[in-house]
């Protein structure tokens, strides 16, 4: 009587191939490795996918819709249909900068594999591209609503894109060179005071860094109670 399949295969091999990818690259992992890790046959990886590129771009755009994804729902908090009192948006895009960092170190090592794990093979430029670009056009397309809405900074969208990307990608990178993460909540508040203080016009700067000012000293003494 033949075994059942395993439905839970298919993940196995994914994060399998994921661990391999991470420390060999793509051109130098091998699918008998890969199914090892999984516990499964070769014949049973190739039941699932065609080959180890696939599962590498399948790891690889589920890190990509995964970044832009949250920065979508940023997006929402800060110009959405629901218009919310400054220091309760403030508060909740200082939660929702941590949720973001924790996503990218947790996924760091997948990050690592698009900038250096495919080097020399088609799938790394087209992967990069697909990052940046991403990132670049979300940017860009959310300040233009925003600017349309008459809420958010009043900038060149094109301009203010280049720069965001630029500064996450190299936040990214960071993670990826250390073995112990930084302190989140610092940085994402580093970031907020940079953003509303050089971002936003002279009229709401002075307004919204107070009331940031306000919500950071709020959950400092939130965090201290809570220890």
């Amino acid at each position: 009587m033949a075994r059942p399949a395993n439905p839970n295969l298919r993940d196995a091999l994914i994060a399998a191939a994921r661990a391999e990818f991470a420390e060999q690259g793509l051109e130098k992992a091998r699918v008998e490795d890969i199914t090892r890790r999984a516990g499964a046959s070769k014949g049973a990886f190739y039941l699932h996918f065609q080959s180890k590129d696939e599962v590498f771009e399948l790891v690889a755009r589920g890190f990509i819709d995964g970044l832009v994804h949250g920065l979508w729902t940023a997006d929402e908090l800060s110009c959405g249909t629901e218009r919310l009192p400054t220091a309760e948006l403030l508060r909740r895009e200082l939660e929702h900068d941590l949720v973001l960092m924790r996503f990218l170190w947790d996924e760091r090592d997948v990050f690592r594999m698009i900038m250096e794990g495919s080097v020399g093979t088609p799938l790394h430029a087209r992967l990069r591209n697909a990052l940046v670009q991403g990132m670049l056009d979300h940017f860009a397309s959310a300040f233009q609503r925003h600017a349309e809405l008459g809420c958010g900074p009043r900038l060149d969208p094109n301009a203010l894109s280049l720069v965001l990307t630029g500064s996450l990608l190299m936040v990214m990178w960071q993670m990826v060179q250390r073995a112990v993460p930084d302190d989140f909540r610092t940085v994402s508040i580093t970031v907020r005071r940079l953003f509303t203080s050089g971002a936003y016009p002279p009229d709401l700067a002075a307004a919204m860094s107070l009331a940031l000012e306000q919500v950071i000293a709020d959950l400092r003494v939130e965090e201290a109670e809570a220890v």
